[in-house]
């Protein structure tokens, strides 16, 4: 009995069915409460009397449409058909696509089992919403699956076809680098983008200025950079990471909008209490939700100061070269504000900054912050009194930040591993706000600090282990630290450094060959080009493992093909970027450093 329910539950047709019966579920609970499929329908017949797609209509529905004019084409089916029947064939067809794309896909026969079961709960969500969602991930899959078959010109359109009609089949283009054939795929896709624009020019579209100016600023800066954010952050960051990035997308569109007015001409979104509140409750609903919640807040609260007081000497051309670069972003986005007059001069978006350049460059981002915002009103010709009182509120919160997050977290290194991290952090953000002595002021720095700074310090500590400047007498302290020479025995002795350090902080071992066979693949090189030299290695775990080597000898950047590699050597060289995040090389002093994170 029990192996005939096995096989039942690892037959693909079972799962077939089971989501063909989510979708009869979904069409008959909601078929009073779709509204996202009545704006779908709406697309059609307002293409079809040659109406606008995107203007609001009320007595229909209670929302706008956001989809390209190809949508009505896809729609069109299931817009002439009664509203049930339409419905229910409309899930059914966005079930059908997403099975049939994950059963053609390169994925084993048990990988599928376990995407069509893990899902199942994520697609019921997707349903009830009637969402077009769930075929634009089929269209990313099959793709990626054309392109592995050679078929460059369907993949082609399966990427326009995600990419006219809803900006996320843009991501599709990202497999143009595994194809074998790069010069027929940018033809089709040329030839795909322009029947599609061809097919688009007989609807009825706005001429206005300021609509087309939305739609660009909103696809560009909010929806396709965001997405490419998403997408890499929830393969190397944290469950809880990934769902705070996940849920700003809203927020950090709300909080641009001033300069999407300033930009495009149209009426910025007005911030409420209540929307801000909402804000808040996303970000603190994650928390509370992770177990050991409490436990992390008893925790930071106890203050534990760092003990780690090695001395070391500071950069100091470092540091002002981080400076002028803070600087500048802060000029950047202090003069939008004080041009548009949409927001008080202390407050707006530029209020993150202190709370990330600050936190990761201290005095020199606090400092940088200052010259910018002072930068910003001489460039205007104006000096108002505000400007003292600002410079004040970023020293304040930077160098509040840097210090509290030195002394109170008990570790030198920018990376959010523990709850504990983003209580201490949140706690700063607080308690920094509150000392501006400004109501306004406060709930800016609050809004900025904990949805645009919090996402961002993790994208740059977590993620892409920037290294940050530390107090005067504090150290950065490595989980491993070890010297390589030349030869097989110090490999060897390296790679079980490696495994024990990794083990002590619960590397997996897949995670753990890909740092022992790139560090490999770089000694290979290196020794090849110098070798008499010895390699001083430091790595640092976390949601990146962040691995810094440093030799003397001659300049040689491994990272470079020279005329002398053969055809192993740049093979090495193609294991090396496909493994590594972030792999940069530079030489300081009279020795090479290079910093790989995976």
């Amino acid at each position: 009995m029990k192996e005939r329910l096995k096989r039942i539950a690892t037959d693909h047709r079972t799962l077939l069915g089971l989501w063909m019966l989510l979708a009869v579920i979904g069409a008959v609970t909601k078929l009073h409460r779709c509204n996202n499929f009545l704006v779908f329908r709406g697309v059609f017949w307002h293409a079809w009397n040659g109406t606008s797609l995107y203007a609001p209509y009320p007595l229909e529905h209670n929302d706008t449409n956001y989809y390209g004019p190809l949508f009505s084409l896809l729609v069109a089916p299931f817009a002439v058909t009664p509203l049930f029947i339409g419905l229910l064939l409309w899930l059914l067809c966005l079930v059908l696509v997403l099975w049939m794309a994950v059963r053609h896909s390169q994925f084993t026969y048990r990988q599928q089992l376990f995407i069509y079961w893990f899902c199942a709960h994520e697609l019921l969500t997707a349903i009830y919403m009637q969402q077009f969602n769930i075929a634009i991930a089929a269209i990313i899959l099959l793709s990626y699956w054309l392109i592995e078959k050679e078929r460059d010109f369907w993949a082609a359109f399966c990427i326009m076809l995600g990419t006219m009609v809803k900006l996320y089949g843009i991501v599709g283009l990202a497999f143009f680098f595994f194809s074998k054939h790069k010069g027929r795929l940018v033809l089709s896709l040329a030839f795909w983008a322009a029947d599609a624009l061809f097919f688009g020019a007989s609807f009825y579209l706005p001429a206005e200025g300021k609509f087309w100016g939305s739609v660009i600023f909103i696809s560009f800066f909010i929806r396709g950079l965001y997405t490419i954010v998403q997408i890499y952050a929830q393969r190397y960051v944290s469950p809880l990471s990934t769902s705070l990035i996940f849920s700003t997308e809203v927020i950090i569109t709300m909080l641009l909008s001033p300069l999407q007015a300033m930009i495009t001409g149209t009426v910025p979104e007005t911030i409420t209490p209540a929307k801000a509140a909402g804000g808040a409750m996303i970000v603190l609903g994650l928390l509370i939700t992770e177990p050991g919640f409490m436990k992390a807040v008893r925790k930071v609260l106890a203050f534990r100061p760092a003990v780690n007081t090695a001395g070391i000497r500071r950069d100091i051309r470092r540091g002002v070269r981080l400076a002028v670069l803070s600087a500048a972003i802060y000029f950047l986005m202090d003069v939008p504000v004080q041009l548009t007059g949409l927001l008080p001069a202390h407050t707006g978006i530029k209020t993150f900054l202190p709370f990330t350049l600050g936190l990761f460059f201290g005095v020199y981002g606090a400092a940088g912050c200052c010259l910018g915002c002072i930068a910003g009103s001489l460039a205007l010709g104006s000096w108002p009194a505000g400007v003292a009182v600002e410079c004040a509120y970023i020293l304040v919160t930077g160098l509040g930040m840097f210090y509290g997050w030195h002394i109170f977290s008990g570790t030198h290194i920018v990376r959010f591993l523990k709850l504990g991290y983003y209580i201490t952090y949140l706690l700063l953000v607080l308690v920094l706000s509150a000392l501006t002595f400004n109501a306004g002021a406060a709930a800016s720095y609050i809004l900025t600090g904990i949805f645009i700074a919090l996402p961002l310090n993790i994208l740059l500590g977590s993620l892409l282990s920037v290294e940050p400047l530390l107090p005067a007498g504090y150290s950065l302290a490595c989980d491993a630290d070890f010297m390589l020479r030349n030869g097989a025995e110090s490999l060897d002795e390296a790679n079980g450094i490696l495994e024990q350090s990794g083990e002590t902080h619960g590397i997996s071992m897949k995670r753990m060959f890909e740092i022992q066979s790139l560090l490999e693949e770089l000694s290979i090189r290196i020794f090849g080009a110098l070798p008499d030299t010895e390699i001083h290695i430091r790595v640092n775990y976390g949601d990146a493992i962040s691995m810094k080597l440093s030799y003397g000898g001659e300049k040689y950047d491994p990272f470079r093909i020279s005329a002398g590699d053969d055809v192993l050597d740049i093979t090495s060289l193609k294991i090396i970027k496909h493994r590594a995040l972030r792999a940069s090389f530079s030489r300081r002093g009279r020795k090479n450093h290079i910093h790989v994170v995976v």
